[in-house]
């Protein structure tokens, strides 16, 4: 293993994309020389020092067809130029490029999917573009020996389409990851800091009929939103037409490792992804456990894999409907049940010594080895 190279890659532009972050460390511990091939656009946050080296290819297109087109092109020149044993297939859209290259050089394949891919909103409402990638999916996942995904529940479906073996690695965090205290936003003092942070904050996760509970709330709720998406952007034209700025505050994307400092200081960790496609409705947003981690309860909508989550280690509750009036009377309800929420406070410093990167990464010792 000492001295192997491995490429791997993966469309996001690798600021805030943890998971990808802590296989390459895992990989570079275990004596790897590792790269990473991403994108970079204009608006792109410069990249905390890494421990493994990095590349980000330029690009243009962020949607549709064309963004998939330039990247998959670009990405397979760059593949095909390196010198790598082993190549990481990071989800559907990196997946041919990576695949072709190693047919072509006979070089060992390894696929991470982060998501149940066809099932996601995007493609829902467009039927040619989804029976597009799931004939990539049905003709490439059954040829694939070395495969993992985040949650059981993906794993499962998986088998039972393609009988397809998969891992699973859950994307939890680090247990001793540093933490990098923020400067330049702060919380306001004194209140009941409600908090919602993802990279995809995007339409049907629930985002909307948040800020709309903010209306049936009073002082000293404060809603944070750390992150970026599809719907950021009408998330704050709703705040202004509601005339919340004053108590929803927006922050845009930031590092991992400025992150945890933010989520530290909430008092409620909100996950509302509604099920309304198979990818939400199977989905384990990082966002729970990142909450976790800083030692955060959490308020969820019922989707499959949080509820027995949330049930098995009691850190929070869940809501069955995500609407603004049972969303505020689920937060008011936590508010004024203190004893329940100082016990959520206690068991979530248990759970987080489960939920561990540090433990997670053994599975990974299954499928990189000699």
């Amino acid at each position: 293993m000492k001295g192997k190279r491995i490429v791997v890659s993966v469309i996001s532009d690798l600021a805030t994309d943890q998971r990808v972050h802590k296989v390459c460390t895992y990989l570079h511990q275990k004596g790897y020389a590792v790269t990473l091939i991403g994108r970079r656009f204009k608006a792109s946050i410069p990249l905390d020092k890494r421990v493994y080296k990095t590349e980000r290819l330029v690009c243009y297109f962020k949607k549709g067809i064309a963004q998939y087109a330039e990247f998959n092109f670009k990405l397979f020149i760059i593949l095909i130029t390196k010198r790598a044993d082993i190549f990481l297939a990071n989800d559907l859209d990196t997946l041919v490029p990576n695949y072709i290259n190693t047919l072509l050089r006979n070089k060992k394949l390894v696929y991470d999917s982060h998501e149940y891919f066809i099932g996601t909103p995007e493609l829902q409402q467009k039927p040619f573009k989804r029976k597009l990638w799931q004939s990539v999916e049905a003709f490439l996942l059954p040829k694939l020996k070395q495969a993992y995904t985040v949650n059981q529940s993906i794993a499962d479906l998986y088998k039972q389409q393609y009988g397809i073996e998969m891992k699973v690695v859950r994307n939890v965090p680090f247990c001793q990851q540093p933490v990098v205290a923020p400067t330049l936003q702060h919380f306001p003092a004194n209140q009941f800091i409600l908090l919602l942070q993802g990279a995809g904050i995007n339409k049907d996760r629930g985002a909307e009929e948040l800020i709309a509970s903010m209306q049936f709330l009073p002082e000293p709720f404060h809603l944070v939103i750390i992150g970026s998406g599809d719907a950021w952007q009408d998330l704050q034209i709703q705040t202004r037409r509601l005339g919340l700025t004053d108590r929803i505050q927006f922050i845009a994307k930031v590092p991992f490792t400025k992150l945890k400092a933010y989520t530290k200081a909430a008092h409620l960790g909100l996950t509302l992804d509604k099920p309304s496609c198979l990818n939400y409705q199977l989905s384990l947003p990082n966002k729970l456990f990142d909450y976790i981690q800083a030692g955060v309860p959490v308020l969820a909508s019922e989707i499959t894999e949080v509820k027995q989550i949330i049930d098995s280690y009691n850190i929070g509750m869940y809501i069955k409907e995500i609407t603004p009036q049972h969303i505020a009377d689920a937060i008011l309800w936590i508010y004024n049940n203190k004893a329940v929420y100082e016990k959520w406070k206690q068991n979530v410093v248990h759970a987080a010594r489960e939920f561990c990167w540090e433990k997670e990464q053994q599975v990974l010792n299954e499928i990189f080895t000699d």
